[in-house]
Parts: C-alpha cells; sequence; structure tokens
C-alpha cells in the first residue's frame, strides 16, 4: 500500500472511530436518562409507601407466579411479601381431592327467622355447607384440620374456581373461626342480595308479592353467590393466611432507587463544570488548544447559551 492511500485511509479511519464513539456515549446518556426517571418514579412511590406504612398499615396488593398468589403487607417500615402456607406438594394434593365435593351448587341457604308482632318474619341468612349427606364426614376433618397448611393451601387454590369458590369461602369462615356479619345490601326488593361474611349472594324475584310471601316464610328462594367477587374473596383470604416470606425496610429500597437519580445529577454537574473549565464536555480532554472540536472524542463546543438539544456532541464526518 502507497503512503498517499496510506494517508488518505488513516483519517476516515479516525473519523469513523470518532463518530462511532460519540454515538455510544449519547446512547448511554440516553439510557441513563430513562433509568434516571424510572428511579425517581419509584423513590417517590416508595416513599409514599414507607409514611402510609405509619399511617395506615396493612395489604397494598399482590401478584402471581406459577399459579401461587403472593401478597405485599407494608406495617411501619417494612415491606413484606407473603405466600400461601407452606405444606408438601403431595400432602396440598391429597387435601384437595379430599376437598373435591366443595361446589357452589352444594351450599343450602337457610333463611334465619325472627319474630315481629308474633309473626315470624325472615330476618337474613345461614349456610349450610356441604349440604349434602355423603360429604357429612368430609366437613367433620375439614373443621377437625382447620390449622392444617396442606388444608388451606389447598382452599386457596379451590378459591380460583369460579364454581367452588363460594363454598371454601364458608369452609374457611367456620373452620378459622372467622366472625362474619349479615345484612341486606340494598333492602330486600324485587332483587334479594344478602351479604354473609364478606359474601355476597342474590336471589331474583318474579314480582314483590313473591319476596313478600318469602319474608313471611311462606315459599323458598333459589340464592347464588356473585361470580364478579371472586377476586375480592380471594384476596381476603390471602392476606388472612398470609406467611411471610420475606421483609425488608423501605429506607434500603429508598436507597437503592436513589442511586441512578444520583449518578444523572453527578453527570449533568461533571459536564457543565468541564464545559465552564474549557474541557470537552463529553470526554473531559482540554480544548484551549483546539476550541473548535475535541480532538479526542470529535465533539463540538457549543456556547453556553445554546439549547439543551446543542449542548450534546455533534461529531462532522
Amino acid at each position: 500500500m502507497t503512503p498517499d492511500v496510506t494517508a488518505a485511509i488513516i483519517p476516515e479511519m479516525s473519523n469513523a472511530c470518532v463518530r462511532y464513539n460519540a454515538a455510544v456515549s449519547r446512547i448511554f446518556r440516553l439510557l441513563l436518562d430513562a433509568a434516571s426517571v424510572l428511579s425517581m418514579l419509584l423513590w417517590v412511590a416508595t416513599v409514599v409507601l414507607w409514611v402510609r406504612s405509619y399511617r395506615a398499615p396493612g395489604p397494598i396488593g399482590g401478584f402471581a407466579v406459577l399459579g401461587a398468589r403472593y401478597r405485599l403487607h407494608s406495617d411501619r417500615g417494612r415491606l413484606t411479601v407473603g405466600g400461601p402456607p407452606a405444606a408438601p406438594a403431595d400432602q396440598v394434593a391429597a387435601a384437595t381431592e379430599r376437598l373435591r365435593g366443595l361446589h357452589n351448587g352444594n351450599i343450602r341457604w337457610q333463611a334465619v327467622h325472627a319474630f315481629v308482632s308474633g309473626k315470624p318474619m325472615v330476618d337474613g341468612l345461614e349456610p349450610l355447607p356441604m349440604g349434602r349427606s355423603s360429604q357429612v364426614h368430609a366437613w367433620a376433618w375439614l373443621m377437625e384440620s382447620a390449622k392444617d397448611p396442606a388444608l388451606q393451601a389447598a382452599l386457596l387454590q379451590i378459591l380460583e374456581d369460579p364454581d367452588r369458590f363460594a363454598d371454601a369461602h364458608i369452609a374457611l369462615v367456620f373452620s378459622q373461626g372467622q366472625a362474619y356479619t349479615g345484612g341486606w345490601d340494598p333492602p330486600p326488593g324485587p332483587t334479594l342480595v344478602y351479604n354473609w361474611g364478606e359474601l355476597r349472594v342474590r336471589a331474583d324475584a318474579d314480582s314483590p308479592d313473591e319476596v313478600s310471601q318469602w319474608l313471611r316464610g311462606r315459599r323458598g328462594m333459589t340464592w347464588s353467590a356473585e361470580p364478579a367477587q371472586l377476586p375480592a374473596v380471594r384476596d381476603l383470604w390471602c392476606d388472612r393466611l398470609f406467611r411471610p416470606i420475606v421483609s425488608a425496610p423501605y429506607w434500603l429500597a429508598a436507597i437503592f432507587f436513589a442511586i441512578a437519580p444520583f449518578l444523572w445529577c453527578r453527570s449533568r454537574w461533571r459536564r457543565a463544570y468541564r464545559r465552564r473549565a474549557g474541557c470537552c464536555a463529553a470526554c473531559g480532554y482540554d480544548l484551549r488548544a483546539t476550541p473548535d472540536r475535541c480532538p479526542e472524542c470529535g465533539a463540538i463546543p457549543v456556547p453556553s447559551g445554546a439549547s439543551v438539544g446543542a449542548r450534546r456532541g455533534r461529531v462532522t464526518s
């Protein structure tokens, strides 16, 4: 290769390297800016949850991984991740098999009567879970094994089934000894809606006369649980059977999320300092001998009053 050809190629290779380095630097700055904005938002959310953990402690949400549901609890400056009760898979499978009779269609809702002016009136509802006689033995076993982690894990899985969640909820209420209340919502009308232990059941009547006869105990009604409430009922029991897995203080998360914004601010300050000192804002090279262009990275200095976009390093071919 002749000296003339070599002399022509070397400047082109140098310019290509300069353009490459400037492009990589620009991409890095853009990624740092995006990460800084996201990290700042997460830092703000962390601080808000930190303050909230003292004023309103309790569950703040949840997520699912490989079919298992996990809950987030915030309490007195700490965030805790909890999951379902720990139990061997074979024991959970055995408990699930014994509970195969749980089904919303097996619930019999019994009217609770009160006497008003000497006449019986329906005052509320009481469920008779697993009402078929062939399931009485399974119900007795459920009551005796209420604190068994395998049973609790099996019931949590059943709560995912729209056709079985109501019966599983009732079984958990009774077996866990949870206090429950009942009430009409709204007052009895053409559509009867009753709240029992955070479970809404309803019955539709063709006429107000049918409702009146039922309230007087003269006829029956067909009740069913509303499927739309399944997520609320499921999350309710996920929180009640919450088993802490890992916990961390909010201050640790706040420090972690503050790293990227700190680096961003440091980078901006360093570039401004280099510009005031007469150095290249991109790489810090002394530009006193070459004020028109940085020989190190190829960036072209711009006046301090230029726009933000113009201040980013530019390269000429």
